[in-house]
Parts: structure tokens; C-alpha cells; sequence
């Protein structure tokens, strides 16, 4: 499964599950904490789940193959926008 390559996240997991069955995904969030916890593992794979072609949103899976799943994982879906702080600003 796509998420066994991110640990410690379970609890973000399942919320994002409930909010998508309970048609309550928001347009945004904000991930916060510590360098190095897997914030943009997550968010990418999070991505790759919502847009890919093969499972529904409601899944929560990805298949990896599909155009969609592709272009996350290669940075150039036309829908995904990544937003950060600049190198060497907090």
C-alpha cells in the first residue's frame, strides 16, 4: 500500500479519510512541525492519492502508474501547486 512508506502518520491518514467521506476537504492545509518528520512525504503522497485515476478519492490509495499518479510523483501535475518558506528562511 501506498502510505507503508510513511510511518507515524496514521492519525493525519485517518482524518483526511474522514473528512473526504464526510465531503469536508478543505481547499487548503497548512503542515507544520519539525524538519525531517515526513510533512512533504506526506502532502506528496496525499496528492498522488487524490489525483490518481485508478482508485476514488474516498480510497485513499494510489496505484502509481496512472498519468495522474505519474505527474505527482514527478512534479509536473498541472493541478498541484507547492508552496514553501525560501532556502534558509524559518
Amino acid at each position: 500500500m501506498i502510505w507503508d512508506q510513511l510511518r507515524g502518520h496514521q492519525a493525519q491518514i485517518e482524518m483526511f479519510r474522514r473528512a473526504i467521506s464526510r465531503g469536508r476537504l478543505a481547499h487548503a492545509y497548512l503542515l507544520v512541525g519539525p524538519h525531517g518528520i515526513g510533512k512533504r512525504t506526506f502532502a506528496r503522497l496525499l496528492a498522488q492519492c487524490l489525483f490518481c485515476q485508478q482508485h476514488s478519492e474516498e480510497e485513499l490509495l494510489a496505484c502509481g502508474v496512472c498519468s495522474g499518479c505519474k505527474q505527482v510523483q514527478a512534479n509536473t501535475h498541472p493541478d498541484l501547486l507547492q508552496v514553501g518558506c525560501p532556502k534558509g528562511k524559518k
